[in-house]
């Protein structure tokens, strides 16, 4: 008793690439190390999970083809390892022809190439994903959704007791959508201004949801292989659910409470400081080759001194950058304070704008970087904000 399904061999690839990084290999439940696949109203779908995150996707089936003596009610499933199939997939780019073998447990492709035999397992112990429900929705743009998660990405924490910071904040405000994360010494918040015809934000606001790490970096993947420009989000006390055109993916939500950074923000700004980039990102690299651990800066009327060195090798080094200038910066005295290079690296890093500000606060030890959202057409785009708050050492 057989089924033969004709699928493109690069869609089936790339699906699989995607749902490929869900699985966590030594799962404590085995069947987890392999896709679901089922076939239902001529399509193939392909599920993969770890229980924290799951992803569906749907794969159009060009044709189908069963024996007579082949039946299945509403769907068929079974689940399989995805090594040898992405492996071999990898060296198609034609379309191919699976016929599957219910009885034998074994798919067989057919190519233009050859044929080729793999086993599946039944998928009687797989687990079972119920509906969703009490679910909450509102649309948002994927460009905003996955510029978000290139900005705050790098800052979500990774294994600390608190579990409120190993995940991405998701916050809706009133004409506005903010996402947070934090290393528990340093934060980022990037937000964006929302015009929302059905006043969903207004009515949802301070409404914050945290997603943990792991399904953040799947889902950016995932993003960055669709083409849908728009996207439906879902969620509930436990869920966060993103529908795309081709797939579904859901996430657990950590069901704790994200520090109120707010707090901690200072609004009595003192120093602001124009800086170039690039230029304050090779010097501060330069100047890590001859640190131990910490760069020294020294803020002045007229520039900016970084030294650093390493005693028990005898290195040391200095530099000194400009800034531009403004008539608003009177500096009663110089400004002194030091950084882990290793963690100060990390940020400049991952600031995409061309300059930024380096802003100082009265009686306040915190220091605040803004990037500076680069131009269109002479008018400066306000719907995108990034904050990032340093602890130094002074």
């Amino acid at each position: 008793m057989s089924i033969y399904i004709s699928l493109s061999s690069i869609e089936l690839l790339n699906n699989f690439k995607d749902l490929f990084k869900v699985i966590q290999f030594g799962n404590y439940i085995p069947i987890l190390n392999t896709f679901l696949l089922k076939i239902k109203n001529n399509k193939l779908i392909i599920t993969a999970s770890d229980l924290e995150t799951t992803v569906v996707s749907y794969i159009k089936i060009k044709n189908i083809i069963k024996d007579n003596n082949f039946s299945f009610k509403d769907n068929f499933s079974f689940c399989i390892s995805p090594f040898i199939l992405i492996n071999i997939l990898k060296y198609f780019n034609d379309n191919i022809i699976l016929k599957i073998e219910n009885e034998k447990k074994y798919i067989n492709i057919n190519s233009k190439k050859g044929n080729y035999t793999i086993p599946f397992q039944s998928s009687l112990n797989y687990p079972k994903f119920y509906k969703l429900k009490n679910l909450t929705k509102f649309f948002l743009s994927k460009k905003i959704l996955l510029n978000a998660i290139n900005q705050v990405f790098f800052l979500i924490n990774k294994n600390n007791i608190r579990q409120s910071i190993n995940g991405m904040l998701i916050k809706l405000c009133k004409n506005k959508i903010i996402f947070v994360s934090t290393d528990s010494y340093n934060l980022i918040e990037y937000s964006y201004n929302i015009c929302c015809e059905n006043n969903f934000f207004e009515e949802n606001n301070n409404l914050e949801l945290i997603i943990p790490r792991r399904p953040i970096m799947i889902l950016k993947n995932i993003l960055l292989n669709i083409n849908d420009k728009k996207i439906i989000i879902e969620y509930n006390e436990n869920n966060f659910k993103i529908l795309l055109k081709n797939k579904i993916f859901i996430s657990r939500i950590i069901n704790d409470k994200f520090p109120n950074y707010k707090k901690i923000i200072p609004k009595n700004k003192k120093y602001i400081f124009k800086i170039n980039r690039k230029e304050f990102f090779y010097s501060v690299k330069r100047l890590s080759l001859f640190s131990d651990k910490n760069i020294h800066f020294i803020f002045s009327k007229e520039k900016i001194n970084i030294y650093t060195s390493d005693n028990k090798n005898n290195k040391k080094a200095y530099e000194y950058i400009d800034y531009y200038k403004n008539n608003d910066i009177l500096l009663d005295k110089n400004i002194e304070f030091k950084l882990n290079y290793k963690s100060f690296i990390n940020i400049i890093s991952h600031i995409f704008q061309k300059e930024f500000y380096f802003i100082f606060f009265k009686k306040n030890k915190i220091i605040m970087i803004i990037p500076i959202i680069k131009e269109k057409n002479d008018i400066k785009e306000k719907n995108e904000k990034i904050k990032i708050l340093i602890m130094p050492i002074f």
